[in-house]
């Protein structure tokens, strides 16, 4: 009687069994990870958007802070957004607004101003009392190209911000 469980549980019994195991082992090991670093790529990429977002926010606010004084001007307006663009690292030095139309382009970045909804060109005209708005806008193809690992967000996706206040007077 001991014989016969004893060859029942033979080497060879317990290897083929071992050999099923691992497989299964292998392909949960391959599925798993396979989610993990999906999970943690997509990770990185929307990090990165919401960083850049957050620091155009930082800088259309600058910018118009810096549009509602007593004897602002445009150009003054635009150095503010370029110097925050500059300190959050996504626009190098030595950048600086060129005009495009209505807007004006800091890198990658397209920066406009608007009076009570309608587009200026010229901060100094916008009326005391009346709200001037800044609003930057990026494409995350281009903004966001050291995110972009997998690629999970379209490259066509609109990044805009925008912050408004009143223009400030006498």
């Amino acid at each position: 009687m001991f014989s016969i469980h004893r060859k029942n549980r033979g080497r060879n019994s317990r290897r083929s069994g071992v050999s099923r195991r691992s497989g299964t082992a292998t392909l949960e090991l391959a599925l798993t990870l396979s989610l993990l670093f999906l999970v943690s790529f997509g990770m990185v990429e929307f990090g990165g958007c919401f960083y850049i977002k957050n620091n155009m926010e930082g800088a259309a606010r600058e910018g118009c802070r810096a549009g509602i004084v007593t004897g602002a001007t445009t150009a003054l307006c635009n150095n503010a957004v370029e110097n925050q663009l500059q300190v959050a690292g996504l626009v190098p030095s030595g950048t600086s607004a060129s005009a495009s139309g209505n807007n004006y382009l800091i890198g990658n970045y397209t920066v406009s101003y608007m009076d009570n909804g309608s587009a200026v060109t010229n901060v100094a005209s916008v009326p005391v009392g009346d709200t001037l708005t800044t609003q930057i806008q990026a494409t995350w193809g281009t903004v966001g190209s050291n995110y972009r690992i997998l690629a999970l967000m379209p490259a066509s996706k609109l990044i805009t911000c925008a912050s408004a206040m009143r223009k400030e007077g006498q």
